[in-house]
């Protein structure tokens, strides 16, 4: 799916586009592909995957920028894609990595301005408690509170995506990425099903509770309210996907 077929994003595809729109996006040294990420859309388990097409180690300082791809260049390239994630499972990754997890500056910010407290433990309900407070400062810092500021990790998808707009990427689900990717890329990429394959699972943080028991309806309806459009573009691009796999299964095809 690509963005100007979603309904949202149709109109951006007139925008005024970013003048070296390359600069932004990650790319190979082997073959001509291009990716935009979002944080915590699964963006360092696709870096790695791009790295393994160049056969070299992951590791972030040696990743491919595309600022030599004018923007003509980026439009004549077909394997240009973007991945969005759904936004529940994209806030609990933010709170059990960011907020709970690894020493990181989001943590911290958090404890200074005590949103959270990271010593709940398996305590379902003081982690709970936690989302509402980090959830109520996260609306804060989009709403533009002075002493607040967002941060990229928890900014609406439909930042980037606005941004890629104009020149009409290729949105894939990280839900569906190890066979989307592949019917968007293989044509230009033949080695991106392998690549896929090749590189290690997926980063996935500690959690000392059950995530699924995290979302209360309450908390959901929260973040629905923040990110509704975020909502209303993952299902869209989620059905368009779910046809088409269905229509190729129909088909016989895999």
């Amino acid at each position: 799916m690509r963005t100007s077929q979603i309904d949202i994003l149709a109109p951006c595809a007139t925008d005024a586009p970013h003048p070296n729109i390359g600069a932004k996006l990650t790319t190979t040294h082997a073959h001509p592909i291009l990716y935009r990420q979002i944080t915590k859309c699964g963006c360092t388990y696709v870096h790695n995957v791009l790295q393994t097409l160049d056969n070299v180690p992951a590791d972030p300082n040696t990743r491919v920028s595309a600022a030599h791809y004018s923007n003509n260049l980026v439009l004549d390239t077909p394997a240009r894609f973007i991945v969005i994630r759904n936004p529940i499972s994209r806030f609990t990754s933010l709170y059990f990595d960011k907020a709970m997890g690894a020493d990181h500056a989001i943590k911290h910010r958090l404890i200074r301005n005590k949103i959270i407290d990271p010593d709940v433990g398996g305590n379902l309900e003081a982690h709970q408690e936690n989302c509402y407070r980090f959830l109520y400062y996260i609306k804060q810092t989009l709403d533009g509170a002075p002493d607040r500021r967002p941060d990229w990790h928890w900014r609406p998808q439909l930042v980037r995506l606005t941004h890629i707009a104009p020149f009409d990427f290729h949105v894939i689900t990280l839900e569906g990425l190890s066979w989307q990717l592949p019917v968007i890329a293989t044509d230009t990429v033949p080695q991106i099903s392998q690549a896929l394959q090749d590189v290690p699972l997926r980063n996935v943080s500690t959690k000392l509770i059950d995530a699924s028991k995290l979302m209360v309806p309450e908390l959901t309806d929260i973040l629905r309210d923040i990110y509704s459009t975020d909502f209303e573009i993952h299902n869209q691009v989620s059905r368009y996907w779910d046809t088409y796999q269905k229509g190729h299964l129909t088909d016989g095809k895999t």
